[in-house]
């Protein structure tokens, strides 16, 4: 099941059974599967800037349980839709807001930029290097799943493939290695 057949909001995959919706200047909601296998909600505000004590990013209040035991990820999804959709604007948590379609602030794409190879990163304002744009929804997404984990995965993957790489490697070194040639007879 993907998280688009359940909902209408913009809920990001961050890792194996966790979604989150990010509510800018809100903070998030977080439906994540307990060790009992079944799944429950949390919900982390911002704490609004002129009483955080921080400089550098919003400071976050300790997450509450919305709710838990729910017997399937639909289940929760659909209880947490109704929660978001009755305290936040529709136009902050729908994944069809119109915001969602503008184009990525420059200090987005530089972060997205970070975590792709050379070849598939995205051009800034004013580039035509590679022909690749970002919306802000997409980039906003894309720094959701990092901040809350995916960005973990992400290194587990790489690692994985540098693993086969190398796996690979040492076959074609045996193979290599059982290949007999026949040079000319003199």
């Amino acid at each position: 099941m993907h998280i688009r057949q359940v909902s209408r909001l913009a809920w990001v995959y961050v890792g194996e059974y966790k979604h989150v919706l990010s509510i800018p200047r809100h903070g998030f909601l977080r439906v994540d599967r307990a060790p009992d296998g079944t799944f429950f909600c949390t919900e982390t505000r911002e704490v609004p800037s002129f009483q955080a004590k921080q400089k550098h990013g919003p400071m976050l209040a300790q997450p509450r349980v919305l709710f838990d035991s729910m017997i399937s990820l639909s289940h929760a999804i659909s209880a947490a839709d109704t929660y978001a959709s009755s305290r936040f604007p529709n136009s902050l948590i729908s994944r069809y807001a119109m915001w969602r379609n503008g184009a990525a602030t420059v200090e987005q794409i530089k972060f997205v930029n970070k975590f792709k190879p050379d070849g598939y990163k995205y051009d800034l304002p004013g580039e035509h290097r590679t022909g690749r744009s970002l919306s802000k929804g997409a980039a906003g997404d894309f720094i959701t799943r990092v901040r809350h984990g995916g960005k973990a995965i992400w290194e587990k993957t790489k690692q994985r493939e540098r693993k086969m790489e190398k796996e690979m490697e040492k076959l074609e070194k045996v193979r290599r290695a059982e290949t007999v040639e026949v040079g000319a007879i003199a």
